[in-house]
């Protein structure tokens, strides 16, 4: 075990350490027929049942005698909203419309273009994965999408709000868990809870009940360095997920892992995202995390990208990544990405 940090100067300027911000999404639709697992209740067979002797009387009033039941209404969006308000179904959780993006080059009036004219929608509660050439603009996209940067053009909506400003309703993860080692484990999950202003009773109980999805809870009053990387990256997640955020943003959280940390904990995310019912975008460099964790996958093409291709993974149980893997399809999306991309001539 690694001896501890230096405490050194403990000031903690909440502006300077939250530039990562977490975030929340308040999404509102009529939840009157949701059901006990938190579906919203199609208008079932069942019910059209229930309801046709009524029917049937008024077309006889009416002079009407044909006994077949009316065609029944169905629900053919059905959302998970375990423990979060949602937003009508209609509405998309993040959409990029036309957007590009250029950066100003060093001693050059040049500007170099990122991205250019991306097009996309997320749904409430999918979970989508962006792939692409090193180098090609993922990392711009979650930046603009926590409102870090602002496009050249075009337009950023988070829950039908244009972002114009770092976004409060977006939780962000990168590849370092950027825990902060003065706080014990309880402490660090707390800290977005205390930057919102919330009571000290109010926030630890947020911080066990996360610290507890994310299989954490015998570690609350451990620090940092006492926790091995893949249990910080967990902390990390508990963190993110106590501010209740909108959407979360994975910029490459495994890529720093062994490779049994990294399926372990490819796992344990997928199980605890899918259970919160939580919007996800993650970017990554690995296409086989890409198929086993994402309900669609975006391609993006080299700089300035643009989105070249979007896949729908049709693969079972998302949220059990062992059991995808297991899938004979899964092998099929990973092939026609490695071709799309074109990895056998690119070289290193």
């Amino acid at each position: 075990m690694s001896s501890p940090p230096p405490l050194g100067a403990r000031r903690e300027n909440i502006s300077a350490c939250m530039q990562q911000p977490n975030l929340i999404i308040l999404m509102q639709t009529n939840c009157s027929n949701m059901n006990k697992h938190g579906y919203i209740q199609p208008y079932s067979f069942t019910a059209a049942k229930r309801e046709e002797p009524r029917r049937k009387q008024q077309r006889l009033h009416r002079g009407r005698t044909n006994s077949h039941p009316a065609e029944p209404r169905t629900l053919t969006i059905k959302r998970r909203v375990t423990g979060y308000k949602m937003m009508n179904s209609l509405t998309t959780a993040l959409e990029f419309r036309g957007v590009t993006k250029g950066f100003s080059l060093p001693n050059s009036a040049d500007t170099q273009v990122a991205i250019n004219d991306v097009n996309f929608n997320i749904r409430p509660g999918e979970f989508v994965a962006i792939v692409g050439p090193s180098g090609c603009g993922k990392s711009t996209i979650l930046n603009m999408t926590a409102g870090l940067y602002q496009p050249s053009s075009g337009e950023v909506y988070v829950s039908g709000e244009q972002v114009t400003r770092p976004n409060s309703h977006v939780g962000f993860m990168l590849q370092k868990d950027l825990l902060l080692p003065w706080r014990t484990i309880v402490g660090n999950v707390e800290f977005g809870l205390e930057a919102r202003g919330l009571g000290k009773a109010e926030r630890r109980e947020i911080a066990l009940r996360e610290l507890k999805r994310c299989q954490l809870e015998g570690f609350a009053n451990h620090f940092p360095y006492q926790l091995s990387g893949g249990m910080r990256q967990r902390a990390a997640l508990a963190r993110t997920l106590a501010i209740n955020p909108a959407i979360v943003l994975l910029d490459e959280p495994f890529s720093a892992l062994d490779a049994q940390t990294k399926l372990l904990l490819q796992q344990s995310f997928g199980e605890t995202i899918q259970s919160a019912g939580i919007t996800t975008l993650l970017i990554t460099h690995d296409l086989s995390e890409a198929v086993f964790m994402a309900d669609r996958i975006l391609v993006l093409s080299e700089r300035p990208a643009t989105v070249i291709e979007e896949l729908i993974v049709e693969l079972p149980e998302r949220g059990n990544l062992l059991e995808r893997r297991k899938a004979p399809r899964a092998a099929e999306y990973i092939s026609h990405l490695f071709d799309l991309l074109k990895l056998e001539t690119r070289g290193l």
